[in-house]
């Protein structure tokens, strides 16, 4: 039996819905493919969807993800909502701090506190205080140096505008990409910035680090005799050989030509109602031995006395290394100075002496 057979016929603008796209599928595929394309868009704090464009931070709740916490709204409700969730308390503060940066204060109030201990538990003019400070100006400084060249060359490497002049001259620029990869760049942050307050404590809060022999070390001043510098090695009581008496020079005093003496300063007197020091007690070589040459008084000045009485307070001694007609403190014989004078007297004292220059510290062995 023949089977008849049904033909559907379409006519050319009609739709056939069974194999056709309807009009809202091409719009609904547009956005299925890209919004699987595009990643999720959102702020993990708020779950705002508001465009960030080329900023860092959520413009509704200024979260930064890179450092983990909030920066503050951007404006409007978002402000003043920020406002009302600010914390009220130090303790809130600490809270909502992230861990690497808890990290990073807890390490600098450490070295404060350890820089104030240290000042507490030495004298002022010890050694201890002396040596400790500069180990801990250089061991800090070197640290933040090494961990800022570290930052600089990262910075570098993902910008090469970033040079050597830019890590000395704009330090911030240098440190720009180690804090937007925080938290995981902390550690080189906790170094540099615990390396910065070492060396800044060892100079304001420890402090004991006498620069003034820098100058001394890099002779900026002037050396005194040989001659002078070879008895202040020698023995208290010994002679050198030949019976040496260091020549004075000649020197001009306004118009005068005067005498020129390089001597040890044996002792001083201080001011009592200002505590500046009014007299310096000298010696020299004379016939091979040290001996007491006078006192200087005119000439020192007010910078030079500061300088001498923290110094000399420091070499005190309760004997004179020299015979002395004179009283005063005693001091051993390091400090050394210039000293010009008119003329001698029979037993080889300065005549009219005055203070002209301080020189470089000599050794001395008891």
């Amino acid at each position: 039996m023949p089977q008849s057979t049904a033909t559907l016929e379409i006519e050319p603008n009609q739709v056939n819905p069974a194999t056709d796209p309807q009009p809202g599928d091409a719009a609904a595929a547009a956005v299925s493919s890209t919004a699987a394309s595009e990643p999720p868009a959102g702020c993990p704090q708020c779950g705002n969807l508001e465009s960030w464009g080329r900023s860092s931070w959520c413009p509704e709740c200024g979260y930064y993800p890179r450092l983990g916490t909030s920066i503050g709204r951007a404006s409007g409700e978002g402000s003043q909502a920020a406002a009302c969730a600010a914390p009220k308390s130090p303790r809130e503060v600490w809270e909502q701090m992230p861990v690497w940066m808890k990290i990073l204060c807890g390490g600098i109030l450490a070295i404060v506190a350890e820089s104030i201990l240290v000042r507490a538990a030495t004298a002022d003019a010890s050694l201890v205080r002396s040596v400790w400070g500069v180990l801990q100006l250089v061991m800090g400084f070197g640290v933040f140096a090494m961990f800022h060249a570290i930052a600089a060359m990262k910075a570098s490497m993902s910008n090469n505008r970033i040079g050597l002049i830019d890590a000395l001259m704009h330090p911030g620029e240098a440190w720009r990409p180690t804090i937007d990869e925080l938290p995981k760049t902390a550690r080189r942050v906790w170094l540099a910035a615990w390396g910065l307050t070492a060396a800044l404590c060892a100079l304001g809060i420890v402090g004991g680090i006498r620069f003034s022999a820098l100058v001394d070390d890099w002779g900026f001043r002037k050396r005194v005799d040989p001659t002078l510098t070879a008895r202040m090695r020698s023995s208290a009581n010994q002679k050198t050989e030949g019976g040496v008496t260091l020549a004075a020079q000649t020197a001009r005093r306004g118009d005068i030509e005067v005498l020129a003496l390089d001597c040890v300063v044996v002792g001083y007197t201080m001011n009592t109602r200002d505590g500046v020091i009014s007299n310096l007690l000298l010696a020299s070589l004379i016939d091979g031995e040290l001996r007491y040459v006078g006192t200087v008084a005119k000439g020192i000045p007010e910078g030079i006395g500061n300088e001498l009485a923290e110094r000399l307070s420091q070499l005190k001694r309760n004997v004179p290394v020299v015979k002395c007609r004179a009283s005063g403190i005693w001091v051993k014989p390091i400090v050394a100075c210039k000293a010009n004078f008119t003329s001698w007297t029979d037993d080889k004292l300065m005549i009219d002496p005055e203070f002209q220059e301080l020189m470089a510290e000599v050794d001395y062995v008891e």
